[in-house]
């Protein structure tokens, strides 16, 4: 298959993945969303008309999918005052018809799809639309289309509403930061390495700081992790000068307070 060939195999990705990143770098991120519209289950319709201005500056998780729209052929950069912005050159409601059929032409230059799946990936995760664990997961209304058309094109499985990413997709994955060079997933890992170091905070815990946490008192808890859960062990004595802080404290604690409660750590079960 030559390389027209697979772009044409894949139009159907090209313009599902454009119009997902135009839904998230110019309806949701650029302008107040209204009250949802579509049913459950269906992607709202794209809001974004031509000519319309976004700018990813300032979030740096959307300069590159507003680069990756340009170079889609479906937006311009224009300099307005001295600052670089960008306005589409298509109707948001034809964004996918136009890119899936620049993409079966085979006359333009499209980048590969592994640079606009790291695009669409940078908006999808940071406003929460997909998992990138390992793990299988429900997707956003707004990007069951799209999951739909990466599970036809093998980067991910499918059955009912939930997905799983396949290896097939592990290349992108490394590049947007959300899995590792052997593709686990690194929020994956975390969530693992938290387990682990809060199932042995809780066979040793403290029973003021079993109380906080069957009480839900989040604030004492996080006091306490932080001030006297050093080493892999407990220190004696009151935390009240401690400063609050701690390197992904809230899901720790969240993790230790659920343990407390559920008395799962003695049981030294994976959840």
């Amino acid at each position: 298959m030559d390389d027209s060939d697979l772009l044409g195999a894949l139009a159907p990705l090209y313009g599902a993945l454009a119009a997902a990143i135009v839904q998230d770098t110019v309806d949701r991120f650029e302008h107040p969303r209204p009250r949802r519209a579509a049913r459950a289950g269906e992607a709202e319709p794209l809001r974004a008309a031509l000519g319309a201005g976004f700018s990813g500056q300032s979030l740096g998780d959307f300069a590159y999918p507003c680069e990756i729209l340009v170079r889609l052929g479906v937006a311009r950069t224009v300099d307005e005052g001295g600052s670089a912005t960008h306005r589409l050159t298509v109707d948001g409601s034809d964004i996918a018809v136009a890119v899936e059929k620049h993409a079966a032409s085979g006359r333009f230059i499209l980048p590969p799809v592994d640079e606009v799946l790291v695009a669409w990936l940078g908006c999808a995760t940071h406003f929460g639309l997909v998992s990138g664990t390992r793990e299988p997961f429900l997707p956003h209304d707004d990007v069951q289309h799209v999951m739909r058309q990466l599970a036809r094109t093998g980067y991910a499985t499918s059955r009912d509403a939930y997905f799983l990413w396949t290896d097939k997709i592990a290349r992108a994955m490394r590049l947007t930061g959300l899995w590792d060079e052997r593709n686990r997933s690194l929020s994956d890992i975390r969530a693992r390495a938290t387990d682990d170091e809060m199932r042995a905070a809780v066979q040793s815990i403290p029973e003021d700081v079993r109380q906080a946490a069957c009480r839900d008192d989040v604030l004492a808890v996080w006091v306490a992790l932080s001030g006297r859960w050093t080493g892999g062990a407990w220190k004696d004595g009151p935390s009240h000068d401690a400063h609050v802080e701690l390197v992904g404290g809230v899901g720790r604690v969240e993790r230790l307070i659920d343990l407390v409660k559920t008395g799962a750590g003695r049981a030294n079960e994976r959840f």
